[in-house]
């Protein structure tokens, strides 16, 4: 079979990624060489030019200073109607006979395909207003845009996919979707390695229980949890339990000052060799990733904790729940849980070393399981065969 795998970023130039979005990229780049290792052909089709418009410029200025509200040019009909018209230019030269969007509707919105479109996400647009920040302060005319463009889009698609029950249902609630045409599988962990089981054991038997060390993964230090993370090592600290929060991404910059306790590593990319080996090395090193998150998908970090043998601490937030099965690979605490809820979870566990380590070989087994590129990719492939071949 050949694929056209179609986004508005370049699959095969990671240095052209947007820094705002590595996951969804990774996850595209991990999701075509698993089908190519599949026997598959691709056909890529993206780094899309956003087209310079003067209209939407001035929109933008009116909606930001006169009104205080967000305005996003991509969601503007002339915008996504050109990226159409610059995908079925290059769609034309290719031989495919599905077109795969592992991204959000944008790049095929508006786009007139002669074959089967299947899109590929983490969550339909529209849930994500009034979710996440950045969707959070919209002008009206943004709003309908974006709702208008995804209603449209998901029409036209032969097969939805989406990583979560959540986004599927939330879906199916908005556009008054089929759900004959909408299926779920998650996306995995964006590692470009796999340990075997002894190797994990090995790991994970390395981890001396003293101190219990908490690893915060995030970019985003409000929205991923961070002051949760926080409370929740200080409470451990205050029960008599030498406890250690390692941060890898974004702090706050107003904070002066840390405990000595917290260890800020700062952003590791793992696009580079030095620093897959050393956010390899941070997670390994974890008793548990916390991530108290506000607002997300499918966070991939808690597939790559996993990998690891790293169980986690996050909230039942999002497609969350989707990821994380209780008692098998961490646990999902409500949003508004105090951290001595947390504490609770974490202080038999670090007591109890046979306890813990039962618990960390079943997160890596449910990676092995359903949380790995290799085996979601060849539920993706069997679902474009029965799109192309009903």
């Amino acid at each position: 079979m050949r694929i056209a795998c179609v986004t508005v970023y370049d699959v095969q130039r990671p240095e052209t990624w947007p820094t705002t979005q590595p996951g969804l990229c990774q996850a595209g780049q991990h999701i075509t060489q698993q089908l190519l290792a599949r026997g598959m052909a691709v056909d890529f089709i993206g780094g899309l030019r956003k087209r310079p418009s003067l209209r939407t410029k001035v929109k933008w200025n009116i909606y930001r200073r006169c009104f205080g509200k967000d305005y996003y040019r991509w969601a503007e009909p002339v915008i996504v109607r050109d990226y159409g018209q610059q995908v079925m230019r290059q769609l034309r030269a290719s031989e495919a006979e599905v077109v795969l969007c592992p991204e959000n509707v944008v790049p095929v919105a508006a786009l007139n395909a002669d074959r089967p479109v299947v899109l590929w996400t983490d969550a339909p647009l529209g849930a994500l207003i009034d979710f996440y920040p950045y969707l959070s302060n919209l002008c009206g005319e943004t709003r309908r845009n974006i709702l208008a463009m995804e209603r449209r889009s998901l029409a036209g698609c032969a097969q939805v996919v989406y990583t979560s029950d959540w986004a599927a249902q939330r879906a199916i609630a908005l556009y008054d979707l089929d759900p004959a045409k909408v299926s779920v599988i998650p996306w995995g962990a964006n590692l470009d390695f796999a340990l075997s089981r002894a190797e994990v054991e090995s790991l994970i038997d390395q981890r001396s229980l003293q101190p219990c060390r908490l690893l915060f993964l995030g970019g985003d230090w409000r929205r991923k949890g961070g002051e949760v993370a926080l409370a929740v090592a200080e409470a451990l600290r205050q029960r008599g339990i030498p406890t250690e929060l390692w941060v890898v991404g974004g702090v706050p910059r107003a904070r002066a000052a840390w405990p000595d306790w917290v260890k800020i590593l700062g952003f590791l990319d793992k696009s580079t060799v030095s620093g897959l080996t050393q956010l390899r090395s941070v997670i390994s090193a974890a008793h548990f990733l916390i991530l108290p998150t506000t607002a997300d998908c499918s966070p991939h970090a808690l597939a790559e904790a996993n990998a690891l043998g790293v169980p986690c601490l996050t909230t039942q937030v999002g497609g969350i729940p989707s990821i994380i099965t209780e008692g098998r690979n961490g646990r999902c605490f409500p949003l508004d849980a105090p951290a001595a809820d947390y504490c609770d979870y974490i202080q038999p566990l670090m007591e109890n070393r046979d306890r813990y380590r039962a618990l960390a070989l079943t997160a890596f087994e449910e990676y092995q399981a359903r949380l790995n590129w290799r085996t979601i990719c060849a539920e993706a492939a069997q679902l474009l065969e029965t799109v192309v071949r009903p």
